[in-house]
């Protein structure tokens, strides 16, 4: 992203804090093998290339959790259709295809958001909660493939 897009993002939000993400790999991740008979959500998970988490440690709600990595277009595909059938709204953006779905967190007041992307074989997947974004979807992509 650029400095100036990050910064009215993100703020002074912690990375990656040892308090939010604690044992689980953050930052740069090694893809590793699903296990056998995984879902296509399960691969595209074990896909993950690149893992950021910004939340305040203090915070109960507040975050935004982004996940990148390369994957199998077809099992991309799969994993899209398979949000769809859950109620997902998927459309065609930035040259590839965008699934969301927003819905009332069940604890507090505020709206909790989830974004899976793919294009050629880039999956990225965000989920957030009460944190507000103007088209980072876009900054990823122009980013990505700018």
């Amino acid at each position: 992203m650029s400095p100036t897009a990050y910064a009215a993002t993100f703020g002074d939000l912690p990375l990656n804090h040892p308090a939010v993400v604690g044992p689980r790999d953050a930052g740069a991740v090694t893809p590793s093998s699903p296990p056998t008979g995984a879902t296509a959500e399960e691969i595209l998970s074990h896909a993950t290339q690149l893992r950021c988490i910004w939340r305040d440690p203090m915070a109960d709600i507040t975050y935004l959790a982004a996940t990148i990595g390369t994957a199998d277009t077809a099992t991309g595909r799969l994993h899209l259709e398979e949000l769809a059938a859950s109620g997902y709204t998927c459309v065609g953006v930035h040259g590839g295809t965008r699934c969301q779905m927003v819905k009332p967190d069940e604890t507090y007041p505020v709206d909790e958001g989830y974004t899976a992307f793919l294009r050629d074989d880039i999956y990225i997947y965000v989920g957030q909660a009460n944190f507000a974004t103007e088209d980072l979807l876009g900054e990823f992509v122009d980013n990505l493939w700018g």
